[in-house]
């Protein structure tokens, strides 16, 4: 076979299938152009992703839904309001029962407070001052202390409200300025 041609060893490669036939390396270079495609786009999906806070998507989110479901928005929008008005009357409910909580007490304590003083005032009538002075002076300190003891309560509560006011307002400001 002095005049044929004999292949080279890549050539003789290609036509035993080794290195793959032509059919699956095309394939497969499809196939990866396929998937880095698929990867930019979902970059491109996950880097349009929206969020906000509060009860009322923006402007631009609720023009979206009213473009996707004529009266969507409007619908957002009316329970956002809903929801906002349940949270005020259960505000309301608490604070009125929380009220009527706090008078009972205070009549509560009134009426003992005033029984133990006309308890001690018994006492000391039938014969035993130093008990019913003893009497009288534990209920008074006791009033007392439950006066101071309520302001000092009272006082906290107060603190520790403002201080969460405070927080909630500063982290508001934060999200009107990124919004900006």
């Amino acid at each position: 076979m002095t005049g044929a041609a004999h292949p080279s060893g890549d050539d003789e490669a290609l036509a035993t299938g080794a290195a793959g036939a032509p059919e699956q390396i095309v394939g497969e270079l499809i196939t990866e152009k396929a998937e880095r495609a698929a990867e930019r786009v979902a970059a491109r999906l996950i880097s349009a992703s929206f969020s906000f806070s509060g009860p009322i998507p923006s402007p631009a989110m609720l023009a979206g839904y009213e473009k996707a479901l004529t009266g969507l928005a409007d619908r957002c929008v009316r329970m956002a309001e809903k929801e906002q008005d349940f949270r005020h009357e259960i505000k309301r409910t608490e604070l009125r029962d929380n009220n009527e909580r706090a008078r009972d007490g205070q009549r509560f304590a009134l009426a003992i407070a005033v029984l133990f003083f006309a308890g001690s005032v018994v006492v000391i009538l039938a014969g035993y001052p130093v008990s019913g002075t003893i009497l009288g002076t534990v209920d008074l300190v006791g009033l007392i202390g439950i006066f101071v003891t309520g302001k000092y309560f009272n006082s906290r509560d107060e603190n520790e409200r403002a201080k969460i006011l405070a927080d909630a307002m500063h982290h508001q400001d934060h999200d009107d300025e990124d919004e900006d």
